[in-house]
């Protein structure tokens, strides 16, 4: 922009030898009976067309999309997230990690002790000893009983022990898993006084709430892990566009600083209710995830394609504005100069550089050029011509 100003400035010396013939064209439009819909003239000589480095061109049909404009954020799937614990609390030791590192699934992300362990442990190698001894009892009794030479309240009674013991070691067992403590070890004999907290997926460290020698209780969330390649978009809609809006339905969004056509997403998952502000969440699928960017709660602008039809489209930068309405410059091109009339238009929708366009009823798009690159060169100089005037 400011280098179409001082593009503007610099013709305005070649401008005001000819602001009397502009002036003259503009009053000549007035006496005629549409001058309240009347735009404005100016007129370049071939020497300050070629300066401002103005192109012209014919307009175009293009294909472009529908869409409904919405926001929203980048969110985790619930399977892509992690909270770690220590089921059985205790001293936490050898934390390395950091948030934004890296884990793959079964890492070590911290070591926990706790004398319990040893408790537990002892419990279940008795276990294992008892069981031994009384799932061979109850093997023996249930023959015994097959011949009828036992009573079957002794048999009731060791069956009813076996079992009870079963159930305590089964128990035990999931309880060191929970608590990391590794079961095969123990059974061999190797009684453990620390416990591994492992990653049970792959992915980064979202938050970090522990340090060394601290104790944690059960309930305490230790670590969250995120997998980024688990993803995907949540859209505010609103339930007045809930019939244009389909699973499978094409997402172009951008991040904050980015160009919605930057990234592409489908819609997988449409809300059936809309909160109190009439808002209805939409889902949606990320085309090549970028886990590097794509950070849990990131802001993101898109828009959902609705439908395809070709249209009248100038490019974006051949529209320009002038007191607070959107204009095209039609050109003109006489034996001795350009002539650039400024005609308004309704705009229509956007999409890759394009913008869709309503014509006046007196203009047909098919038969005028217009100004399609350094518009602003052009409406610069006559608003300089203007202020001289």
């Amino acid at each position: 922009m400011i280098q179409n100003i001082l593009i503007g400035l610099s013709l305005i010396a070649f401008v005001a030898c000819n602001s009397g013939e502009a002036k003259e064209s503009i009053e000549m439009k007035s006496e005629k009976p549409e001058a309240k819909t009347a735009f404005p003239e100016i007129n370049f000589t071939e020497e300050q067309y070629e300066m401002a480095e103005i192109k012209t061109g014919k307009v175009e049909k293009r294909n472009l999309s529908e869409a409904i404009k919405v926001n929203g954020a980048v969110e985790i799937r619930p399977k892509g997230i992690a909270t770690i614990s220590a089921p059985l609390g205790g001293y936490v030791n050898q934390i390395a990690l950091l948030e934004g590192d890296h884990v793959k699934k079964g890492q070590v992300l911290a070591i926990v002790e706790n004398p319990e362990f040893f408790t537990i442990q002892q419990d279940y190698l008795e276990g294992i000893s008892r069981y031994n001894y009384l799932k061979k009892e109850y093997e023996r009794q249930q023959k015994l009983r097959d011949k009828e030479v036992n009573s079957q309240k002794l048999f009731q009674k060791v069956q009813s022990d076996y079992l009870t013991v079963k159930a305590k070691i089964t128990a035990l067992e999931k309880k060191m898993i929970m608590a990391g403590i590794e079961v095969a070890k123990v059974r061999g004999g190797d009684m453990v006084d620390a416990a591994q907290l492992r990653s049970p997926i792959n992915g980064y460290v979202k938050s970090s709430n522990v340090t060394n020698g601290r104790f944690v209780d059960p309930e305490d969330a230790l670590f969250e892990i995120i997998d980024a390649d688990k993803v995907l978009l949540r859209l505010n809609t609103y339930e007045k566009d809930m019939g244009r809006i389909y699973s499978g339905q094409n997402v172009h969004f951008g991040l904050a600083n980015e160009d919605l056509k930057e990234r592409v997403a489908k819609v997988t998952l449409v809300g059936k209710a809309a909160d109190k502000d009439r808002v209805v969440p939409v889902y949606a699928e990320i085309d090549n995830v970028d886990g590097s960017e794509m950070v849990p709660g990131t802001y993101v602008k898109a828009f959902l394609e609705v439908e395809s039809k070709k249209q009248y489209a100038v490019p974006s930068d051949a529209v320009v504005q002038l007191d607070g309405k959107d204009l095209v410059i039609l050109a003109k091109q006489t034996s001795q100069e350009h002539v650039f009339i400024f005609r308004q238009i309704k705009k229509g929708i956007e999409e890759g550089g394009y913008t869709a366009v309503q014509w006046p009823g007196d203009v047909n798009p098919e038969q005028v050029s217009i100004v399609t690159e350094n518009a602003y060169a052009v409406l610069s100089a006559f608003r300089n011509m203007s202020e001289e005037e």
